[in-house]
């Protein structure tokens, strides 16, 4: 009986071991308090509780912009819930919209997903309470809503080009609209002019659509246009932008944002740039070895010393005038029909194979001569206020030509400088 009694009690202890160690084990948990949310067009902070005790991430879903992580719980040392804060924007348009998010173990093959939908926005909703009260006058005013004190979504919905420009007499006299808030119900906006106001801010992020902007001469210091990736052309001279984020831009053809206060210019992404008009800045470089396409080229005013434009093969004006330019290569710009680089400090023009060329302003450099023989096209020559050599300029042009320089005697440097004409060969 002994042996049976041993084994009786061996078994026993076995199982309460085998009970406690179940009790004491602990599987790690990561949960979502519910896995579906739904929220309406108007937008709002929504919360979720998360259930767990391993350290984790929010992975955010790249392709809605719309819902941003605002807010995460601390890891807790045993399961709790936890609160995670996502900020829904207001859905502007009547699609409904839908996003994942997942929390993730950092160390564990565990991971819970949220689901979340938005309603789209119904045409009769009042939205006049979203709009800058001036904006909605002007738009009433211009005809182009009923009533200022009454929006609704189906008054600007299917607005495709809107003009709410301001004039220069009453921007002079500090007039004009302060705000756009309200454009971000005009989703089917494709062109906007807002030039001439007051404008600080100007938030198109909402207008997907957008193919042309003018906003000159306002007073932005900023604005985002990621989100405008169907734009072609953008005017925003005259502001007080200070940088300028192009890179979603990559449909963009013409770009005017002369007179701010730019430093750099990063157009590495803006291949399809056929013009360019960037004066009136404090730029030291400018690389437009990519943008193959650009025809018309405006760089004046800046603080540039150099410039390559060998693979600018198709441009047909290039105005340069009034920067630190020592030297510039034109020998693979055969197109080259305008070239206005005065007031730089060229000491040689070598234009041989500019064969195109109808215009010339080269005055106020360094120059002792200029050999125009190849340049059968030109018709408009300025190249006043140049050294010369020993008061004499030359010019050489092919046999029979008639061109004239505009001027044809200056003084430089308390001594008299005259042209000279000489044919090819002479």
């Amino acid at each position: 009986m002994k042996p049976i009694r041993l084994l009786f009690a061996a078994t026993l202890l076995l199982l309460g071991l085998t009970a406690c160690d179940k009790e004491d084990r602990h599987l790690p948990v990561l949960e979502f308090e519910t896995t579906e949310l739904s929220i309406d067009a108007a937008g709002d902070i929504l919360t979720v509780g998360i259930l767990t005790d391993v350290a984790y991430e929010v992975v955010m879903p790249a392709d809605a912009p719309w819902l941003k992580y605002a807010e995460g719980a601390q890891t807790k040392a045993q399961p709790t819930a936890a609160t995670l804060l996502l900020e829904v924007e207001k859905n502007t348009t009547p699609a409904p919209r839908t996003a994942e998010v997942i929390v993730r173990a950092t160390d564990l093959p565990l991971a819970d997903t949220l689901h979340i939908s938005q309603s789209g926005i119904s045409a009769n909703t009042d939205i006049t309470a979203e709009f800058d009260p001036d904006f909605a006058n002007c738009l009433q005013d211009k005809g182009i809503i009923a009533d200022a004190g009454r929006i609704t979504y189906a008054d600007v919905a299917g607005i495709t080009e809107l003009d709410v420009r301001g004039t220069f007499d009453d921007w002079k006299e500090g007039k004009g609209l302060t705000s756009l808030k309200g454009i971000e119900y005009f989703t089917a906006l494709a062109g906007l002019d807002c030039r001439i106001n007051q404008l600080t801010a100007l938030d198109v992020s909402k207008n997907t659509a957008l193919t042309e902007l003018n906003c000159n001469d306002n007073q932005l210091t900023a604005f985002d246009l990621s989100r405008n990736t169907a734009l072609k052309v953008l005017y925003c001279s005259r502001n007080q932008l200070t940088d300028l984020d192009l890179s979603r831009n990559t449909a963009l053809k013409v770009l005017f944002c002369a007179y701010n206060h730019l430093t750099a210019l990063d157009l590495s992404q803006n291949t399809a740039l056929s013009t360019l008009f960037c004066p009136h800045n404090q730029l030291t470089d400018l690389d437009v070895s990519r943008n193959t396409a650009l025809k018309n080229l405006s760089c004046h005013e800046n603080q540039l010393t150099a410039i390559d434009l060998s693979r600018n093969t198709a441009l047909t004006s290039f105005t340069c005038y009034t920067n630190r330019l020592t030297a510039i290569d034109v020998s693979q710009n055969t197109a080259l029909t305008t070239l206005s680089c005065f007031q730089n400090q060229f000491t040689a023009l070598d234009l041989s194979r500019n064969t195109a060329l109808e215009m010339l302003f080269c005055y106020e450099n360094q120059l002792t001569a200029l050999d125009l023989s190849k340049n059968t096209a030109l018709t408009l020559l300025y190249c006043e206020t140049n050294p010369g050599n020993d008061g004499i300029f030359e010019i050489t042009l092919r046999p029979g030509s008639e061109l004239k320089a505009e001027k044809e005697s200056w003084e430089y440097d308390g001594q008299t400088v005259a042209v000279k004409y000489l044919e090819n060969g002479e």
